[in-house]
C-alpha cells in the first residue's frame, strides 16, 4: 500500500488490510510508550518507508547527543575501508601502528579486537587523545575477555587516520564516513565533537537528527545496500553483528540481542536480555545519551530511532514488545 494511501487510511478510520491494520496498531503503541517515558523524537520505518513518526523537540533535523552510542558508526567507518581497499578486519593493527609489531602482546592484536573491544587494552574510562591511547599497555590477554572501555574505539579511529593519509586522501574520519557513507543514505545533519588537535570523538562525540540515524540503521539492516548499489562492505557489516566469543552480544559499536549462556547483562542500563517472550535474536541496538536508542530489525524489516528529555523508567523490551505486537 502507498505510504499516503495507508497514512490516509489510518487518520480516516477507513478499513485496512489485517496485516496492515495490525502493524499499524503496533507502531501506535511504540509510539505511545515513546511519549510516556519523556519522549522528544521518534522515527519508525519499514522496508525504509516512514511508518511512525513524532517529533516535539526543534523538527526534523535537529541534532541530538548520542554520547556511548556514537560508536554506531563504527561498522560505517569499517565497512568503508574495506570497501575501498585500505584494510582487512584481521590484519595486525601493528601493520599500521608500527611500534606494535615487536611488542610481545599488542602484536597479537587484530582491527576486529579494536572493533570488538577484545584487544585487552583500556583506558579506565581516562580522557586522553586517539594516539595517547595507542601506548597504553594490555591489561588482558587478546581475544580472550571484552572489556567496555573507550580506548580501543580512540585506537581504530587512530589507525582510519593514517590509513586515510596513506592513500592521500583527507586524514579525516568523521569526514570521510560523512560524505562516503552517511550523507549518501541521507544520515544527515550530523556533527561530531573535537579535542584540541581537531580530532572527532568517535566514542561519544556524534550528534545527528532522529532521521538521520534512522536512515544509518536501514543502511546496517540493509547489509550495505542502497538504491539497488552495494555502498559499503556486506560482510564487514554483518561481522559487526555478529559479536565474538568472550562477548556474543555485542558488535562493533552495537548491542545484540544474540541469546547467550552468560548471566551477566552486556549493557547493564537496559533489560532487552529480560524479555519476555524473548525479543527477536537478530535484533540490534545502539544506546546512548539522555535514553538515545536505534534499534534494527533485520528479520522484520524494521528501524526505530528516538531521543528523549528525560532517562529513567525506560525498558528497551518492553518498547521493542510493543513495536513487535500484533493486535
Amino acid at each position: 500500500m502507498h505510504r499516503r494511501t495507508f497514512l490516509a487510511a489510518l487518520g480516516a478510520g477507513l478499513a485496512l488490510p489485517a496485516g496492515a491494520r495490525a502493524q499499524a496498531q503496533a507502531f501506535a503503541a511504540a509510539r505511545a510508550y515513546h511519549e510516556e517515558h519523556g519522549g522528544a523524537a521518534l522515527v519508525i520505518l519499514r522496508n525504509g518507508v516512514t511508518r511512525a513518526e513524532d517529533v516535539r523537540r526543534g523538527g526534523p533535523q535537529a541534532m541530538s547527543p548520542l554520547g556511548g552510542a556514537t560508536t554506531s558508526f563504527l561498522p560505517a567507518l569499517a565497512a568503508a575501508l574495506v570497501s575501498d581497499g585500505l584494510l582487512t578486519l584481521d590484519e595486525p593493527a601493528a601493520l599500521t601502528l608500527l611500534d606494535w609489531a615487536a611488542h610481545p602482546v599488542k602484536s597479537r592484536i587484530s582491527l576486529r579486537m579494536l572493533l570488538d573491544r577484545t584487544c585487552g587494552l583500556s583506558g579506565e574510562g581516562r580522557r586522553m587523545s586517539d594516539f595517547e591511547a595507542t601506548m597504553l599497555e594490555p591489561v588482558a590477554e587478546p581475544g580472550q575477555g571484552f572489556l567496555d572501555d573507550p580506548a580501543p574505539t580512540q585506537i581504530f579511529a587512530e589507525i582510519a587516520r593514517r590509513k586515510l593519509a596513506g592513500a592521500g586522501a583527507s586524514s579525516d574520519p568523521a569526514d570521510y564516513v560523512r560524505l562516503r557513507v552517511l550523507t549518501p543514505v541521507g544520515c544527515a545533519p550530523i556533527s561530531w565533537r573535537r579535542d584540541e588537535r581537531n580530532e572527532p570523538n568517535f566514542h561519544d562525540g556524534a550528534s545527528v537528527s532522529v532521521m538521520g540515524w534512522a536512515r544509518w540503521g536501514e543502511l546496517m539492516r540493509r547489509v550495505g545496500v542502497w538504491r539497488a548499489a552495494q555502498l559499503v562492505n556486506g560482510a564487514a557489516l554483518r561481522d559487526a553483528a555478529r559479536g565474538s566469543w568472550p562477548q556474543p552480544r555485542y558488535g562493533f559499536g552495537l548491542w545484540l540481542a544474540w541469546p547467550s549462556a552468560q548471566r551477566a547483562p552486556a549493557l547493564r542500563s537496559s533489560d532487552l536480555w529480560a524479555a519476555a517472550p524473548p525479543v527477536p535474536q537478530d535484533l540490534i541496538m545502539a544506546a546512548g545519551e539522555n535514553g538515545a536508542r536505534l534499534y534494527i530489525l533485520p528479520t522484520q524489516r524494521i528501524v526505530a530511532a528516538r531521543f528523549a528529555d528525560q532517562t529513567g523508567a525506560w525498558s528497551d523490551a518492553a518498547f521493542v514488545s510493543a513495536l513487535l505486537s500484533r493486535n
